[in-house]
């Protein structure tokens, strides 16, 4: 299932990199313009096939009706204009949701493509566009065929169907008319038929009509061409023949080929059903059965023919079938059951990746330079200690084991800048949907990180992204009346640093209303009015993050509710990393989030504190300073401490983690963290002494302790084991930073 979801993601990504470039006009040229249509083609039917191929039918359809609509622009039979990218921009957008549906819940539960299809199909039908009205693009012809097509037993798709038979039909014949008519059918009107007559006007014989229908889409079951009414002969009945095989009849299918041979010599067939290759493999409809539409002027005499044939139990004749919908009795061929084929990649919860064959060749090599070094401790072990040897063993074992940590970390990883890109579709319709207009920008390096890790960083964007649009970006009449172009700006740009990245979301809005933000807290009862008045204003933005508060007056599908930047905060508390929020009313607002590019060690300093010692993890960590205990004094209930680089707010770990109620007389080290990227917030983190920095394997407290209540406000996110057997507590980032703002109740 990872296979599938990284492959189809990758093709929805590059689809709405191809569209942004058709939206800033990078198809003006015709080369350029032919190049990104036939990209955006190639990937939604790559995404098509795969989706088909794995038993997805809403990922199908929308990849269909994208690439229908790409295919019909190609040729010449849509304009592109700003609609026709938005129904474009819609069909990529739902894909996209759907992919995210699948990998959270291995189905499409969640989301609907009817309203996506009544909008493309309202598009087709205007006054220019109307589907069947369409000129075609070959001469009239003088001919006259009426075409009956038949669809697989799946009414939500006929419709998509049906779009594609016409589409492909309207390049070569002129629609004179169709029944039930297609507008209604695609417009949702009425219940999709299981089949639909048209009378087509061609200089095209009817096999390639046939030929044409048949090739346009996978769901058309059978297609019958005929001449049209003032062609026919007046006397001439077109009649459906269901022929009944007896049950213990031998050769069923030879014998099917004998009366279809008879049938043949009597009237003229238009159709069989199976088709005669697959009797002739010993197919028949339920092993006893198969139909026949013929045109006869003597249809009894044509049942005779068949009656004398020995092992036949009885014939169906139905007068007319060209007029009854598929679905009804007695004149319809059988509608095939719905596939119950299983997904091929449902029936387990395995998880798999592609993998390089090298890297499993590497992998291969690490194993046996471990072997190697452990025959070389045994017999160390039993000839005795030799330190000389046990140093260069020892360097053996860290080289062995760097190199098989890089080449696991190497099939783990995913590109961060790629996730990414996946979300300027769903930022842009979601705007679109609100009145709104937002340019999204991606900027940044081509990162690579653990898989996990960009989950956990692609989920917050979820919760940010949306934020940005639902409540900070404004409508284009209030940007317009404070000065600010009509359309908002949301940038989202990667960083790589040694030991992490970071992922920054900037928008142009209204920013963080700070006096909003504390009503709402109050009323939730997350702080007193009094404390309310003592928040200072990075207090205040902090207050975004707990569970309940959004300012949103109304509960509504897209907001409300409060509880999107939680699951940011406690997403990224479990990757050790941290979040930062800077924001100017009037301006915008700024996020940042930083978490380790790798899951298996977590690079932290190793600190003491009254004797104990703690992880701090190094994600922001500038420097290190040190100080004297004077330096440092508590102002208005906050540490401010002088160090030789300036200034700076201060957290004193020894009351967040022993409670102390004096700091320590002596000396003191400290950390300085650069809380954003311009290094304009930076706070100082004093601990007795700081003992080195190293990478650490980190068990989640949360894993070790099942209780939630319990870990809500505790400081710590995990434990490391240092040497094999001490327990080092590892500081919460989060909680650090909240205690540089104010003190711990």
């Amino acid at each position: 299932m990872d296979s599938f979801i990284r492959e189809v993601r990758e093709k929805i990504d590059e689809l709405g990199s191809l569209l942004s470039e058709l939206r800033r006009g990078k198809g003006s040229e015709r080369r350029e313009f032919e190049e990104l249509i036939e990209g955006m083609i190639r990937n939604a039917h790559t995404i098509k096939g795969m989706a088909s191929l794995a038993g997805f039918p809403k990922l199908t359809q929308a990849a269909h009706w994208l690439e229908t609509i790409l295919d019909m622009i190609r040729s010449g039979d849509l304009s592109v204009d700003d609609d026709l990218l938005a129904v474009v921009g819609d069909f990529i957008a739902a894909m996209d949701g759907l992919v995210r549906s699948i990998e959270s819940f291995g189905d499409e539960r969640g989301v609907e493509l009817s309203h996506i299809i009544a909008k493309a199909t309202r598009y087709l039908r205007d006054s220019t566009r109307k589907v069947g009205k369409l000129p075609s693009l070959a001469s009239l012809s003088s001919k006259t065929y009426d075409v009956v097509v038949y669809f697989e037993n799946s009414p939500e798709k006929i419709p998509t169907w049906l779009f594609a038979v016409v589409s492909k039909l309207q390049k070569t014949v002129s629609i004179v008319e169709s029944d039930p008519d297609i507008s209604d059918v695609m417009g949702g009107k009425i219940q999709p038929p299981g089949s639909i007559r048209l009378r087509v006007e061609t200089s095209m014989n009817p096999d390639d009509i046939r030929e044409m229908i048949l090739s346009s889409m996978d769901g058309v079951r059978k297609v019958e061409v005929s001449a049209g009414e003032s062609e026919k002969k007046e006397h001439s009945k077109r009649i459906l023949l269901r022929v009944y095989l007896e049950e213990e009849a031998p050769f069923k299918a030879a014998r099917a080929l004998l009366v279809l041979r008879d049938i043949e010599q009597t009237s003229k067939v238009l159709s069989v059903m199976p088709a005669r290759e697959e009797i002739k493999k010993g197919i028949l409809l339920e092993d006893r059965f198969f139909e026949v539409l013929i045109e006869t002027e003597d249809p009894e005499a044509v049942k005779k023919v068949i009656l004398e044939h020995p092992g036949v139990e009885k014939v169906d004749v139905t007068i007319n079938t060209a007029c009854i919908p598929a679905q009804s009795k007695g004149g319809s061929f059988p509608e095939s059951p719905p596939s119950k084929k299983p997904s091929v990649f449902g029936g387990s919860n395995r998880k798999t990746i592609s993998v390089d064959v090298s890297l499993l060749d590497g992998l291969l090599y690490s194993m046996g330079e471990l072997i190697a070094v452990e025959e070389w401790l045994e017999s160390l072990v039993a000839s005795g200690p030799n330190p000389d040897e046990l140093v260069r063993l020892n360097e053996k074992f860290k080289a062995s084991l760097s190199r098989l940590r890089s080449l696991i970390t190497s099939l783990r990883v995913v590109d961060l800048r790629e996730k990414v890109n996946g979300f300027v579709p769903y930022v842009t319709k979601l705007a679109k949907e609100m009145g709104k207009e937002v340019d999204v920008i991606v900027r940044g390096e081509n990162v690579a990180v653990d898989r996990s890790v960009a989950g956990v960083v692609w989920e917050a964007l979820v919760h940010i992204l949306r934020n940005a649009v639902i409540h900070g970006i404004e409508m284009p009449e209030e940007r317009i009346r404070a000065g600010k172009p009509p359309a908002g700006v949301i940038e989202i740009e990667i960083f790589p640093h040694p030991d992490y990245i970071e992922v920054s979301v900037r928008d142009d809005g209204r920013g963080i209303n700070i006096e909003e933000i504390k009503k709402r807290a109050v009323e939730r009862g997350i702080i007193t009015p009094e404390e309310a008045k003592k928040l200072s204003r990075k207090e205040a933005l902090m207050l975004i993050f707990k569970p309940g508060i959004s300012t949103a007056d109304v509960i509504s599908e897209r907001s409300g509710r409060g509880f999107g930047l939680n699951v940011v905060m406690e997403s990224i508390r479990e990757l050790h990393g941290s979040v930062h929020v800077s924001s100017e009313e009037g301006r915008g607002t700024v996020m940042t989030l930083r978490v380790p590019a790798d899951v298996l060690l977590l690079p932290v300093y190793i600190v003491e504190v009254g004797g104990k010692k703690y992880a701090i993890p190094s994600l922001g960590i500038a420097g290190r300073v040190k100080l004297k205990a004077e330096s440092v004094r508590k102002v208005g209930g906050i540490y401010v401490a002088v160090a030789e680089s300036g200034i700076f707010p201060a957290v004193l770990l020894h009351e967040i983690v022993e409670k102390f109620t004096l700091p320590p007389e002596g000396d003191l080290e400290g950390l300085l963290f650069q809380l954003d990227r311009e290094g304009r917030e930076k706070a100082l983190v004093l601990v007795d002494s700081v003992l080195g920095r190293r990478d650490v394997v980190v068990r989640s407290l949360r894993s070790l302790v099942p209780f939630r209540d319990s870990l809500d406000r505790n400081v710590f996110t995990g434990v490391a084991i240092l040497g094999g057997r001490e327990p080092v507590p590892v500081i919460d980032l989060i909680r650090l930073m909240e205690g540089s703002l104010r003190e711990e109740d």
